[in-house]
């Protein structure tokens, strides 16, 4: 259709004998001049060129009245968003009704901030409407998906926000603290996501967004519950996004680090000084840029491409993933290469008999400690690095930095080492278990 006008407007120029550049020429002629008295041919030339260009002026105006009423109206995407009445979930939900979409704003308690939700969604010209219910529940999420079907027809994306905290140490968690987080966090994303699903399928499009925490990276102190669901939370969107590409959903992850809330405000001066000093950015990041992190994944025709990824927003702080820690253990084992190293190069020394009597009896005190050191940091810091370097491809984020054989054979090194120095050290206080057996029997005999 728009080929055919844009030819039919083409045959219009023409026909009338005039061109493009030169009706331009034309219009910005009678803009700049003043009225002049002209002859009588010129003057009828003139009328001329102006029911030429009136009549264009009209087949122009057809033909865009008959795009305008050929153009497909596009229906506004319609928008699930679990955990949305406060924080980073109502962040989301706005920045969508803002960009008109259809939103459906669920919450679990929170009915006030969900209603305040959905009217600033209105105000900003979108639809909304709310939905209270636990998505640990498997009837409350189909209840929640149903609604919005039946509000709006469809479903385009889904955004697992919902999630809660029971903080503890490990030793201390009770199981009802564990199974909270874990139903919350981790299960009502597979209900949810399970639910959408089987909408998305049949009409073969769809997006999902999974919220989870740079925490499923890198681990938290007294967070052993919401870690380990955000890492599965992780896992199952690199899972869910290879069962659906077939079926043109994407579904990605988005990893946010520290964001300011209700409880970063009351944490005092000094955990705040020190949660800044893990973050290259040293602030806090805003619910409104995660918000817009999700919402160009959600809609952007720009994220088509993208699928089965962890996006973090954290300032930086998982940058410290492969940082810090692994780079302080990695200096000791180099420390203990150098100490063997000095002590292979005396054991040269002595077997090729160069060396004096001293260095010979250097040599033979230090040997025992230097095998001892070396082992000790091989045998404990060693696995601590293969830890971290663990954790660093497994969090996807390695890529082609670090071949993997590279480690594992370094590992093997490692382990093989660690072998032999025990050995040693077993041979050389057995050596010296002698010679005093040998020194005790001369003084007796």
């Amino acid at each position: 259709m728009s080929a055919s006008a844009a030819g039919s407007a083409v045959v219009a120029f023409n026909s009338a004998g005039i061109s493009y550049q030169s009706h331009r020429k034309i219009a910005h002629f009678r803009q700049l001049t003043s009225p002049i008295k002209l002859p009588r041919s010129l003057n009828s030339q003139c009328r001329s060129l102006n029911s030429s260009s009136s009549g264009i002026k009209a087949q122009v105006a057809t033909i865009e009245q008959a795009n305008t009423d050929a153009a497909p109206k596009v229906e506004a995407p319609v928008v699930v968003v679990t955990g949305a009445s406060r924080g980073i979930g109502k962040a989301i939900a706005l920045s969508m009704g803002k960009a008109g979409c259809k939103v459906l704003v669920n919450y679990a308690r929170s009915s006030k901030e969900a209603e305040e939700v959905c009217k600033e969604i209105e105000a900003y010209g979108g639809q909304a409407l709310t939905f209270g219910g636990d998505v640990s529940k498997e009837a409350d999420v189909e209840a929640m998906i149903k609604t919005a079907v039946d509000a709006w027809g469809t479903l385009d994306v889904l955004i697992n926000n919902a999630g809660i905290t029971r903080d503890g140490l490990l030793m201390r968690m009770k199981t009802s603290q564990w199974q909270e987080v874990i139903d919350l966090n981790l299960t009502g994303v597979f209900l949810c996501t399970q639910a959408a699903a089987k909408i998305m399928m049949k009409k073969k499009k769809g997006r999902i967004i999974n919220i989870a925490s740079v925490v499923g990276l890198t681990g938290n102190v007294g967070q052993a519950n919401y870690s380990a669901a955000k890492a599965g939370v992780i896992g199952f969107t690199k899972t869910v996004a290879k069962e659906y590409s077939s079926r043109n959903i994407n579904v990605n992850a988005v990893a946010p680090g520290f964001i300011a809330s209700d409880m970063t405000s009351k944490l005092g001066a000094d955990i705040e000084k020190k949660i800044l000093e893990i973050v290259p950015l040293g602030r806090y990041g805003q619910p409104e840029e995660v918000a817009g992190l999700v919402e160009f994944l959600a809609l952007n025709p720009a994220a088509g491409y993208i699928t089965g990824q962890v996006l973090t927003i954290d300032g930086g702080m998982v940058i410290y993933v492969f940082g810090n820690g692994a780079v302080a253990i990695l200096g000791i084992l180099i420390l203990a290469e150098i100490t063997t190293l000095c002590q292979n190069t005396w054991s040269l020394a002595r077997y090729r008999k160069v060396d004096s009597k001293k260095a010979a009896k250097v040599y033979e005190f230090l040997s025992p400690i230097f095998y001892a050191y070396y082992t000790m940091v091989r045998g404990i810091l060693g696995p601590l690095f293969a830890y971290k370097i663990g954790v660093f491809f497994a969090s996807g984020m390695a890529g082609d930095l670090i071949p993997l054989w590279a480690w594992i054979s370094w590992m093997v090194v490692i382990v093989s080492s660690i072998g032999v120095s025990i050995l040693w050290i077993m041979h050389l206080w057995l050596a010296l278990y002698r010679e005093r057996i040998k020194k005790e029997v001369k003084k007796i005999s």
